[in-house]
């Protein structure tokens, strides 16, 4: 984050991926953006909520902008100007990447912390969208072991937390113990191979079940289910009835 001018209301430049939005009063908006520099950032776009053309589209869930903002002394940062650097269009092509991408973004913005530098994590959440962007959903789900290392809250996959075999082939995680279980102590859950979550390649048909994997981790992690999660079963359901 470049500071461009110093002053009571200091100016920055910065870039992030904006993770959620929500209206403010009559005419402005709430942003969430994760930015490499300074981790979880909460600004003010006056005026963003009645008149689009003022920020260009840079207002919208996984948009990567560059952005202008200043601080007045209050808890959220002004949003000045901003320039969208990718506005990921692909992920609005269909209701399963929507919801894909906003599973993902919601991962990154709960273990997301403010103040501190997260490039690790903002490398994780920008190339799991992009993933989608291309319609690669088992990249995408490889984004995942990623953002749990750079939160800081992976799991040991080195030994199984049940009956202790090291080095277990296939794991599922288990957030009562917390750690790893093997699939011979889970012989009847769904199990990913243990090197997913040390960056090797996923298989197609593991992707589901990492990111369903993660989610339930992070979940019990931060307290509190996924408002995403819940919202794109329910429309799964909505779909099948």
């Amino acid at each position: 984050m470049m500071a461009i001018r110093s002053g009571a209301r200091a100016q920055f430049e910065t870039e992030g991926i904006v993770l959620y939005v929500r209206d403010f009063g009559d005419s402005n908006r709430i942003l969430e953006v994760l930015t490499p520099e300074a981790g979880l950032t909460r600004l003010v776009a006056r005026g963003g909520r009645a008149s689009r053309r003022r920020f260009g589209g840079a207002l919208d869930l996984f948009v990567s902008l560059r952005m202008q903002c200043s601080s007045g002394g209050g808890d959220l940062l002004t949003l000045v100007a901003a320039d969208v650097l990718d506005a990921r269009y692909g992920i609005r092509s269909s209701l399963g990447s929507i919801g894909r991408a906003s599973v993902l973004v919601e991962c990154g913005r709960l273990l997301a912390v403010e103040e501190q530098p997260m490039r690790g994590l903002y490398e994780a959440v920008r190339d799991g969208l992009d993933s989608l962007v291309r319609g690669d959903t088992v990249a995408a789900a490889q984004s995942y072991p990623r953002i749990l290392g750079a939160s800081g809250v992976a799991p040991n996959v080195g030994k199984c937390s049940r009956c202790g075999a090291l080095s277990p082939l296939s794991v599922a995680l288990d957030v009562s113990l917390p750690g790893v279980l093997c699939a011979e102590c889970v012989p009847r859950r769904p199990t990913v191979p243990a090197s997913a979550f040390l960056g090797a390649q996923l298989a197609a048909a593991d992707a589901g079940a990492l990111e369903e994997m993660v989610v339930t981790w992070v979940e019990a992690h931060v307290g509190r289910k996924f408002r995403s999660r819940v919202l794109m079963n329910s429309q799964e359901c909505t779909g099948c009835s």
